[in-house]
């Protein structure tokens, strides 16, 4: 007797589950995300200053390193990230990739955050 193997089909309610779970995760990292901004939103303001003030800088300021770990505590590397996100909204678009730059160097060995081996050298 010869058993013939038919491909295993997902059920459309296991697909809908699936769905439904993916939905459910992305609507948590959302609202996450959007419980930060209170917290953020003055340390965006701060390291944009910092960064206008201090634009030759080579020493990451106790304040920048301050703001990355208040970050890092509240959210891990995401967290950090929408912060950097946030800082580099509020700057002058051609400030934009030395901001970026810059907050990489200030917070390189924060949490998880490291400095780009191109922007070490």
């Amino acid at each position: 007797m010869q058993l013939h193997v038919l491909p295993r089909r997902k059920s459309k309610s296991r697909q809908n589950h699936n769905l439904e779970t993916i939905r459910i995760l992305e609507e948590k990292q959302r609202a996450l995300e959007e419980s930060w901004l209170y917290d953020l939103e003055p340390l965006a303001r701060l390291l944009s200053e910092l960064h206008e003030s201090n634009f030759e800088l080579t020493t990451p300021p106790d304040e920048a390193i301050n703001a990355a770990l208040a970050a890092w505590q509240l959210g891990g590397e995401a967290c950090m990230r929408k912060l950097r996100d946030m800082t580099i909204e509020r700057s002058k678009p051609d400030q934009a990739q030395t901001l970026s730059q810059c907050l990489d160097f200030w917070w390189d060995g924060i949490g998880s955050w490291r400095l780009e081996p191109a922007l070490s050298r």
